[in-house]
């Protein structure tokens, strides 16, 4: 697939071809087609890696390349999800979901110093969050 802008085609957000991009990859992870869903995701997240970072309010409802390394945790390669978690990370720095899948595949690769530093971090930044929130209680269970 080419998530590029398509001659003639007028979107509104340079985004839309992460956002379909990525919806695809849920869509076909949903169907059961795994490395579809990893291709797709990847290439979205390549896409959006040629994008510049926009500050303020995030443009896409999921990183690209945060969903593809949820889709490699799935698919049980650890190693590969952590890289990919590590590259979310370097565009969204301290993001979330990024800091606890990278955390549960550091625990699945075996990596508990990688796990407990990502969790402690993780356990920080959510220090003065609802005390109710999953990934929070996750990284304090992990102490």
């Amino acid at each position: 697939m080419d998530y590029g802008v398509n001659a003639g085609a007028t979107w509104e957000s340079p985004y839309v071809p992460v956002w379909q991009g990525t919806l695809e990859a849920m869509l076909l992870a949903d169907a059961g087609d795994g490395e579809g869903a990893l291709r797709a995701a990847h290439e979205a997240a390549e896409y959006e890696a040629s994008l510049p970072v926009d500050f303020g309010p995030p443009n896409a409802f999921k990183p690209a390349r945060e969903l593809e390394a949820e889709l490699l945790l799935d698919q049980r390669r650890a190693e590969d999800a952590m890289r990919t978690f590590e590259m979310a990370l370097a565009r969204t720095p301290n993001r979330i979901l990024s800091l606890a899948g990278y955390a549960r595949a550091a625990v699945a690769a075996g990596r508990t110093d990688l796990a407990t530093q990502a969790y402690g971090k993780l356990a920080y930044v959510l220090r003065n969050a609802d005390a109710g929130m999953k990934e929070g209680r996750e990284a304090k269970a992990w102490r």
